[in-house]
């Protein structure tokens, strides 16, 4: 009989060939099948109930006898069981533990039991799972815990590698149960984050950290979330254009930051600007109604960030792992864009006047740039061209400044002129801005040879803030569903090499 010390045994041993590698996770949730398989292979994998039948497992976790009927017919293939129902199937690896059904009396136990070395199969499968995980962690320097294929909804289904109906459940008692392990999820996660322990969860929820996309690119890359880091031009680089509507509030711009992550997007986008000298006095003093004041000088002063708090936004960007840049309007803040380090600034439309200030920046700057082209003519293009030369990349957005941009004055194939200049300027990176509403001009753009679109993302709906009906908004599934029809352009967009395809047969 396998003791409860072997087992810990067991995991430690599994476990330390992925040291400093992630845990995951593995749940049946639907989102699971949009992660690459090939993600899972470079982590300590724990997957509850069937969920080997997605992909690569270390250790599976469950305690109803159906589970082994559904893995027997797949040739069950993880490297050790953990259950509290017996089977003949690999006794060398099958570990017995004690069921433990979830009451009211025994869900605080749960918890307590979540830092212990008990081999307790829990009722909530993946509270086992996280104890398993955390052990691991704490035993063989694992990494990160992320959660894939939880989705917490029996509206969204379950992974198409696994049999929907196995445990025999109406619809109506797994919506119960899924929705109750909801709830435990978020607990779990508030508790270990008191800790200093992050649960990453991936999916398409609004508390998940990461899309299935964006986890199988970190597990394919290592990590990392600076500008530099996404520079294959190959792949469209979307940006959640922030600007202010963080309303000034770290934890604000924070959360905006980790659902722009989790919704797909590459790359956020802030505003710096000195409210002081980049307007008028008599702006300034003007009136302007917001819950900062009266005057638009209370207004403007209130949506900005400190030095401090945009330290802290490079810090979490890493932590999440999402590049991030800002718009620069004035000297003041071009000095604090440099004094941090930034190495990619955004020069608006909107100051496309300003030669002076665009000049300063040439000379001062040395990173990347972004550009605006709003409310410009072609004379614009060639005085950048001819400013910046060809030394550094430069992003040129097509856009129109109105909001929002009427489809008559979209003119997405200035798109296709700028993807032409870049034959003659490799640095040049054409791109769109898009201030029309939906997806469809922004689609058009991919198709025109756009390589980065930018869309303003807003968290909830302020009527006192400026051009917010524009946004996207975050705590719904707007933007998720503007980059998924983006990320669809791209794939149908394909390359330019006419060549046989594998889905090709001929008919005669």
């Amino acid at each position: 009989m396998n003791t409860e010390g072997n087992f810990w045994m067991q995991v430690a041993s599994t476990a330390s060939k992925y040291k400093g590698k992630p845990a995951v996770l593995l749940g049946k949730g639907a989102s699971a099948d949009d992660v690459d398989k090939a993600s899972l292979e470079d982590a300590f994998v724990i997957g509850v109930n069937d969920a080997e039948r997605i992909g690569h497992v270390n250790l599976s976790i469950f305690h109803e006898p159906w589970v082994w009927s559904q893995l027997d017919s797949t040739e069950p293939h993880a490297d050790f069981y953990l259950t509290s129902v017996d089977s003949p199937l690999r006794k060398e690896n099958l570990y017995l533990g004690t069921y433990e059904p979830l009451t009211q009396e025994n869900s605080e136990l749960m918890y307590q039991r979540l830092f212990s070395d008990s081999t307790a199969v829990e009722q909530v499968l993946f509270m086992t799972a996280l104890r398993v995980a955390l052990k691991a962690k704490e035993s063989v320097s694992l990494s990160e815990i992320y959660f894939v294929g939880f989705d917490f909804s029996v509206e969204k289904g379950f992974s198409q590698k696994t049999e929907k109906a196995a445990s025999g459940q109406s619809h109506a008692r797994q919506k119960t149960v899924i929705e109750m392990q909801e709830r435990i999820f978020l607990h779990a996660k508030e508790l270990l984050a008191s800790k200093g322990v992050s649960l990453q969860h991936v999916g398409y929820r609004t508390f998940s950290d990461l899309t299935p996309g964006a986890f199988s690119e970190r597990m394919v890359s290592g990590g990392g979330g600076s500008v530099s880091e996404q520079k294959d031009q190959s792949k469209l680089l979307l940006t959640a254009e922030i600007t202010t509507n963080h309303l000034g509030d770290l934890s604000r711009a924070k959360a905006m930051m980790k659902l722009a992550r989790a919704q797909g997007a590459s790359l956020v986008k802030f505003q710096m600007r000195d409210v002081e000298t980049f307007y008028r006095k008599d702006v300034l003093d003007g009136d302007y109604p917001s819950p900062f004041g009266t005057s638009f000088r209370e207004y403007r002063h209130g949506l900005e960030l400190s030095n401090e708090a945009f330290e802290e936004l490079n810090d979490y960007a890493s932590e999440i792992g999402i590049g991030w840049f800002a718009s620069v309007l004035d000297e003041a803040s071009l000095d604090r864009a440099i004094e941090m380090e930034m190495p990619m600034i955004k020069i608006p439309g909107t100051i496309s006047r300003k030669r002076g200030f665009i000049s300063k920046v040439a000379a001062k700057y040395k990173g990347e740039l972004v550009f605006s082209t709003g409310m410009t003519s072609p004379e614009y293009v060639d005085w950048l061209l001819e400013v910046f030369g060809k030394d550094r990349r430069l992003y040129l957005l097509h856009t129109n400044s109105a909001y929002p941009t009427p489809p008559e004055d979209c003119n997405v194939s200035v798109v296709a002129a700028y993807a032409k200049l870049a034959e003659q300027y490799p640095n040049v990176v054409p791109g769109y801005s898009s201030h029309d509403e939906g997806w469809l001009g922004s689609a058009l753009a991919v198709a025109c040879g756009a390589r980065m679109i930018e869309k303003h993302v807003k968290l909830g709906s302020h009527n006192w803030l400026h051009f917010d009906s524009v946004a996207l908004d975050l705590e719904t599934n707007e933007f998720q569903e503007y980059v998924a029809a983006l990320r669809t352009a791209e794939t149908v967009l394909g390359h330019s090499d006419k060549k046989i395809t594998a889905s090709e047969h001929h008919k005669y």
